[in-house]
């Protein structure tokens, strides 16, 4: 049995440690990301005063606009106007186009978030998520805003809500591509089968030679102990041997959870309505002041202040299609629930009573986030155990990063370690 044991650590290890080291060395870039990433200057959009609405259909008509996918209202009287299947939004002002008017904006909405005071080097409207803008960060379409500075800052933002998607820098772009590569392995992403098969088998190698090294531990435990190498690389072991169970696994179950094989990623739908059929606008000054098209193509105007209550209900029984009963509240900050990789806050969360959970931002008609039992147990397993997150109320999350640098290093080290023995042929007894 023994002998069987070491046959099969051996056989493991040299696939196992090479896959180990590579997603070890590139998981250390993750809090060195989170540690020198561009900050934002500010964290909220620009304010936006109360305006009393212009004669919004007779604008549309003078530009002989007959359909939208969204209208709003912005200081000055100015109408920002989404047209359908159109990415760069068109502004009017007493009935007139503004011309560039996005562009600007947009360029206004990167000073605003990065505080940048250089010329812009370029402005480019992107409409599809890529490694440089991946699709965690949410908004599209989004204008990347370029500044001439050595460091290459850019910002992403949306004109439609005025909101940062990203802000990134060379040397954000360098890690991120290197993370994304050696990690994720994003270069596979129009092969899903082929990434998730890969990552599957050798995490699979991984966990079984882990799972065998400690069968060997227990099976040749000595009343004198090991001397050398072999005493160094099973207390690196001992120390190493949950977090390089725990690692692997949860990263394992969220590749799955998270796969486009198990859970189809659909494109955000942009429904448009009729200028036609536009409702009547509300009376007095508003604030905030846009229209909402709901999936149905019913149509709504919306503006800060209102009671969204009864809206997130209504959205969610078209996104979940359902009329069943539900409890609804609002949530105004990120959870192990609703993490801050969904981006949209304020939200309102609405729960089944068959577990399912939809998170939605009424004053744009979104799904922010979908939930059920399954997937809010692989958010909580990824969050605890790939995360540590469970130690940031005790350390703070600098601290936990550098606990967690350590506990890499100690696996890196083990892993060198017995990689080094089998090279050299020591015997593990």
């Amino acid at each position: 049995m023994t002998a069987k044991l070491i046959k099969w650590h051996k056989r493991l290890a040299w696939a196992a440690g090479i896959a180990f080291l590579l997603w070890a060395a590139s998981g250390l870039l993750h809090p060195l990301m989170s540690w020198t990433n561009p900050r934002p200057a500010s964290f909220a959009p620009p304010p936006q005063g109360e305006i009393r609405a212009p004669d919004i259909l007779s604008i549309l008509s003078q530009q002989g606009i007959t359909r939208v996918s969204g209208l709003r209202l912005l200081d000055h009287g100015i109408l920002q106007v989404t047209l359908p299947d159109t990415a760069e939004r068109i502004y009017l002002r007493g009935g007139e186009i503004m011309p560039d008017a996005d562009r600007a904006r947009a360029i206004t909405l990167a000073r605003h978030y990065t505080g940048a005071k250089e010329a812009v080097r370029s402005a480019e409207i992107i409409t599809e998520f890529d490694h440089g803008y991946p699709a965690i960060n949410r908004y599209l379409p989004a204008w990347k805003i370029t500044f001439d500075r050595k460091d290459g800052l850019s910002a992403y933002v949306e004109t439609d809500t005025d909101r940062l998607g990203a802000i990134t820098n060379t040397r954000k772009i360098i890690l991120q591509t290197i993370f994304q590569t050696v990690h994720t392995w994003s270069f596979l992403d129009r092969a899903e089968g082929v990434r998730v098969g890969l990552i599957l088998l050798l995490v699979g190698t991984a966990l079984g030679m882990a799972g065998f090294g400690m069968a060997l531990y227990l099976a040749l435990r000595r009343p004198g102990g090991t001397k050398g190498k072999r005493k160094v690389h099973r207390l690196l072991a001992l120390i190493a041997w949950i977090p390089l169970t725990v690692f692997p696994a949860s990263g394992l179950f969220h590749l799955v959870m998270q796969s486009k094989l198990v859970y189809p990623h659909p494109a955000a739908a942009s429904p448009s309505i009729s200028a036609a059929a536009i409702p009547a606008l509300p009376q007095g000054p508003q604030k905030n002041l846009r229209l909402v098209i709901l999936p149905d193509r019913a149509a709504l105007w919306h503006a800060d202040g209102d009671d969204d209550r009864a809206l997130a209900l209504r959205l969610a029984a078209m996104f979940s299609d359902s009329d069943r009963e539900a409890t609804v509240g609002e949530i105004k900050k990120f959870s192990s629930e609703y993490g801050f990789t969904y981006k949209r806050l304020p939200v309102w969360r609405v729960a089944y009573d068959d577990g399912r959970v939809f998170f939605i931002e009424p004053r744009t008609a979104t799904l922010a986030a979908a939930t059920t039992p399954a997937r809010t147990t692989e958010t909580w397993f990824f969050s605890t155990f790939h995360k540590w997150q469970f130690l940031d109320p005790y350390t703070g999350k600098t601290l936990r990063d550098i606990i967690m640098i350590a506990v890499v290093l100690t696996g890196m080290a083990m892993a060198l370690s017995g990689l080094g023995m089998i090279k050299s042929r020591k015997r593990f007894r």
